[in-house]
């Protein structure tokens, strides 16, 4: 006979819930984000055809993952049935799929692959695994609800400015490692001490720019502040390079003396 631990199977299951529900009401807002932008009052075959998954899909689909994952965990089912239940769901979801990309012409599968998300989180909280279940739920949600104001950020950044991050981050991350491993020295000057000067000024200059950018010519002083913390020099050579001469004129020694108080 199969004991039952009510108090266990209620918490993976509430856990389960919650983290369907959570993911749904991103979803919800979204598709009134959605509406909104259209501006217009959408027709009833929009509302059904291309109606995104909500707050009720999402807590059922995780209910009905959460409760075969503990019908499995404690022997009132056996894997093959367990595997009939993956299945019908796995057909549920193909058959959506199937259905905005040739029906509804709905572009996108963000929707499908959380609808999958969804399901694990749903067996991760059945088998036991409630911390990593509500963890999952909680990164899932984040990465849906920073789409717009990411959309935001990207639409401000210049193709430019994004070749200059992915120069600056194969200085760091792709050559950076040999340097830093590296013992060649020259006239009791080591390779890695260069390295890290250069790699620095380049840091800087970059941090620079983008202070430069948000601030105006206020943000070389937190450029001459901050940077000074880590090398008084190199912040002065990379806040020196970013202003005109009129600038330099004006405030290079304000830079010098920001730079090097940080430093102390």
């Amino acid at each position: 006979m199969v004991v039952v631990d009510v108090r266990e199977a209620l918490v993976r299951v509430i856990v389960a819930l919650l983290a369907g529900l959570l993911i749904g009401l991103e979803r919800e807002k979204a598709r009134a984000v959605a509406e909104e932008r259209r501006k217009k009052k959408p027709s009833l075959e929009e509302m059904v055809v291309k109606e995104i998954p909500g707050l009720r899909t999402f807590a059922l689909i995780s209910l009905y993952a959460s409760s075969s994952a503990y019908a499995y965990s404690v022997h009132l089912i056996d894997a093959n049935a367990l595997i009939v239940l993956v299945a019908a769901f796995a057909g549920v979801a193909t058959v959506y799929a199937a259905h905005r990309l040739i029906i509804a012409r709905t572009g996108g599968i963000t929707t499908v692959i959380v609808m999958l998300v969804d399901y694990i989180i749903g067996l991760l909280a059945g088998l036991g695994a409630t911390l990593v279940a509500a963890a999952l739920a909680v990164l899932t949600t984040f990465m849906l609800a920073i789409k717009l104001p990411v959309e935001k950020i990207v639409g401000r950044i210049r193709y430019e400015e994004l070749l200059w991050s992915l120069e600056l981050a194969i200085v760091l991350v792709v050559v950076g490692p040999f340097f830093l491993t590296s013992n060649i020295g020259f006239f009791g000057v080591s390779l890695k001490s260069l390295y890290l000067f250069f790699a620095l000024v380049l840091t800087t200059s970059y941090l620079g720019y983008i202070a430069v950018r948000l601030k105006g010519v206020e943000g070389i002083a937190y450029l001459a502040l901050f940077g000074g913390f880590a090398n008084s020099e190199a912040t002065t050579m990379a806040c020196l390079e970013m202003m005109s001469s009129e600038e330099r004129k004006k405030l290079s020694l304000h830079v010098v003396v920001l730079a090097n108080v940080a430093m102390v």
